[in-house]
């Protein structure tokens, strides 16, 4: 079995001090743990081919690998590989089960509260990935007029990884909304694509995993993370009821839109979620979680 961990691929660790193998391994049962990049380290795209993006998805696909070559060495069988993993992770699950880069090197899934249908674990929209891309240069100092994306690339690979993923706080706009800034990106076709196409706008009767067996699950109060954390502080629950029109757009992820289409998801919301106004609290506070999850 193979462990993908969550986190938004922002955060997060495959570390046993997070994810141990504790009851796994009464069972009969390998258990491996990979870790990837993260951040805009593993899933900055300029979407052209001077960096295309996933690569923290290419990094999972690489564990694949080296488990298919090497489990058999600690007792594990290459023929019987299932991957599984919470939230991103569960997600990254479905991910590889519609990526070519990934065909053959697993026989079972297990998406656990995440899956490529849920809004926050959507591809960026056309354009936002390359303007997410130019802001980050921007912020380490290294945009140039001529929008040269590799010398771009060139400066930002010679800084320290850690200069680097501190300007993920710079893209937050609203407390840690969008909760990822650097999701995973449509690539442009080339040899070692891992996504090339929406997960909508892809035919999926066509699936490499047509005949492998998903698992998946639903956790309802997963939503209780944001939830929570708004609702304990008095500043973050005053701005989110007097601004949540500006705010519900970053934070479902359709700001990318023009106001009058976010005028018109945010209705929709209002009207299936907050029937009786933004009055959640403490004490009443599930559709408050239930718009978050």
């Amino acid at each position: 079995m193979v462990w993908f961990h969550g986190g938004g691929w922002e955060c997060g660790s495959g570390i046993s001090d997070f994810y141990g193998p504790d009851h796994l391994l009464d069972k009969d049962i390998v258990y491996v743990s990979g870790n990837f990049r993260l951040g805009p380290l593993g899933f900055l795209s300029t979407e052209t081919l001077d960096c295309p993006g996933n690569n923290g998805m290419k990094d999972q696909v690489e564990i694949l690998k080296w488990v298919k070559e090497n489990i058999a060495r600690f007792g594990g069988d290459p023929n019987s590989v299932t991957i599984f993993g919470e939230s991103a992770g569960g997600a990254s699950v479905t991910y590889h089960m519609m990526s070519k880069l990934s065909k053959g090197l697993f026989h079972k899934g297990i998406a656990q509260s995440g899956t490529y249908h849920n809004p926050w674990a959507q591809p960026a929209h056309k354009g936002v990935a390359a303007r997410r891309a130019y802001k980050l240069a921007k912020l380490l100092h290294c945009e140039n007029s001529e929008n040269d994306w590799q010398r771009m690339l060139d400066c930002m690979r010679k800084l320290p990884a850690d200069a680097v993923t501190a300007k993920l706080y710079d893209f937050y706009e609203w407390d840690y909304e969008p909760m990822i800034p650097f999701p995973l990106a449509v690539e442009p076709n080339h040899p070692g694509a891992f996504l090339t196409e929406y997960p909508r706008d892809i035919d999926h009767s066509k699936l490499h995993s047509l005949s492998i067996p998903l698992m998946a699950g639903a956790t309802s109060g997963e939503g209780a993370m944001r939830s929570a954390a708004y609702l304990n502080n008095p500043e973050l629950l005053k701005a989110m009821k007097e601004k949540y029109k500006h705010i519900l757009p970053i934070m479902l992820n359709y700001d990318h839109h023009d106001i009058d289409k976010q005028k018109e998801v945010t209705a929709a919301i209002d009207k299936f979620y907050f029937k009786n106004g933004h009055n959640y609290h403490m004490g009443d506070h599930d559709n408050f979680t239930d718009v978050s999850n």
